[in-house]
């Protein structure tokens, strides 16, 4: 699958979810492990010497069996045929170099694709518990192309919301996580730091995720963690009074393509601590409360982001305190009654934002200009910029040639004025420039 996704329908969640969802087609290589289902029993076969080394009606417990089997130090390819699985029980997995892959093969008689799905059945528990709680680091772990759903072998939905789908404890490195759809579990995914607290992900990526209906967080992650990547992120239909995306003292986070739709979340990213982070090419729709939090970070660019707050119009769509060379720029959000609130610290940079307001439907900007009258006979006249902030610098330029001196003075979170020393005795249209 490209990196790149192209739009061609009006609808954007229905443009962006079946896309997400391709997976590339899995060739016949051969793997150190393969599982497949009659449609009752999970086998697990040695992918080399095709001898079936365990069987059992949860693939939770298959799985655990091959995790065991695979030495200290050594890897293992675990390939999970297309078809329906029940799981019922965690995998601990705390050995280097393990693969778990999904895949899709053409079915003839459905004529459609047949995919790798994973039924969790039971809720209040972690299915995939990768490493433990010790200072050693489970290296290049890698699990793709899985569709999960909180519900029976027959789809009938589970009211999950304590369940969590992966469970990352302490240092986790080079790892990814890519072409999962997930739908109705707790939380997506969990990192947990029970061991060493200066250690957390390093070297992770999310490619190509979907996530519906979690009852939590979707994605909450890092807890002092270098070089983390969410590309390519769909989250539809949440239910859930917490923050869909949340990152603890990430260090070098790039977040791109991060799209949001769902009218029933609360909350979408909060970033706490951290150091260069970039948030880029996203859309968040339908957020009730806020649509990001950045607190006690430094180094953050927020650019090209779309924000509709859709129903419930976000009282918030940045809530800030104490951050450190912060900008935000190309932004451009309706239906919020508080575009940047500052609880604390200095405020952002701003370039070439616009914010709608849903209550005066007066469009507030990073920057603004225009051209402004002192009438005949008159020495002044106040102009309303509406910037988000008072303005830093006010630039003016008379159109004609002044009668005096003219210059700006009470500059205010809502105007300033545009004063001269001499009456013109005709209008003087000055033309102006303010920004934040």
């Amino acid at each position: 699958m490209s990196g790149t996704i192209t739009i061609n329908s009006t609808d954007l969640a229905n443009a962006i979810k079946p896309q997400l969802l391709q997976m590339p087609e899995i060739s016949q290589q051969s793997y150190n492990y393969v599982v497949w289902t009659d449609g009752t029993t999970i086998y697990a076969k040695d992918g080399q010497t095709g001898r079936i080394v365990t069987s059992n009606t949860d693939l939770g417990k298959v799985l655990q069996t091959i995790v065991d089997t695979i030495p200290d130090n050594g890897a293992g390819v675990i390939y999970i045929k297309p078809s329906r699985y029940l799981m019922n029980s965690s995998v601990r997995i705390a050995r280097k170099g393990i693969a778990l892959i999904g895949g899709f093969v053409w079915d003839a008689t459905s004529s459609g694709y047949k995919t790798t799905n994973i039924f969790l059945t039971q809720d209040n528990i972690s299915y995939f518990i990768i490493g433990d709680d010790t200072s050693s680091a489970p290296t290049l772990f890698f699990m793709m192309g899985f569709g999960v759903d909180g519900a029976d072998v027959n789809g009938n939905p589970i009211n999950h919301t304590g369940s969590i789908l992966v469970e990352m404890h302490n240092w986790i490195r080079h790892s990814m996580f890519r072409q999962m759809f997930i739908n109705g579990v707790g939380t997506a995914f969990m990192h947990k730091q029970t061991y060493a607290p200066s250690r957390g992900l390093e070297d992770v990526y999310f490619e190509h995720i979907a996530v519906e209906r979690v009852k939590t967080r979707a994605l909450n992650l890092a807890f002092t963690g270098y070089n983390i990547r969410l590309t390519d992120v769909y989250v539809g239909e949440n239910y859930t009074d917490d923050w869909i995306i949340g990152i603890t003292n990430g260090y070098d986070v790039f977040i791109s393509r991060l799209w949001f739709w769902t009218d029933n979340t609360y909350r979408g990213v909060i970033l706490s601590g951290g150091n260069r982070i970039i948030v880029r090419d996203t859309i968040i729709k339908g957020t009730r409360n806020e649509t990001f939090r950045i607190q006690n970070a430094s180094n953050v660019l927020v650019d090209n982001v779309i924000v509709d707050a859709g129903t419930y119009k976000t009282a918030k769509v940045f809530h800030l305190s104490n951050n450190v060379n912060l900008e935000i720029r190309n932004v451009y959000a309706k239906y919020t009654t508080t575009p940047v609130y500052v609880e604390a610290g200095s405020p952002p940079r701003l370039a070439n934002c616009r914010f709608l307001n849903v209550n005066t439907n007066i469009e507030y900007r990073s920057e603004n200009r225009g051209v402004a009258t002192i009438t005949a006979g008159t020495t002044r006249t106040t102009v309303t910029h509406n910037l988000i902030f008072t303005p830093s610098r006010v630039f003016i330029t008379p159109i004609a040639q002044p009668p005096g001196k003219v210059w700006v003075e009470n500059i205010t979170s809502t105007s300033f004025d545009i004063v001269t020393d001499t009456a013109p005795t005709a209008n003087l249209n000055v033309a102006w420039y303010a920004e934040i």
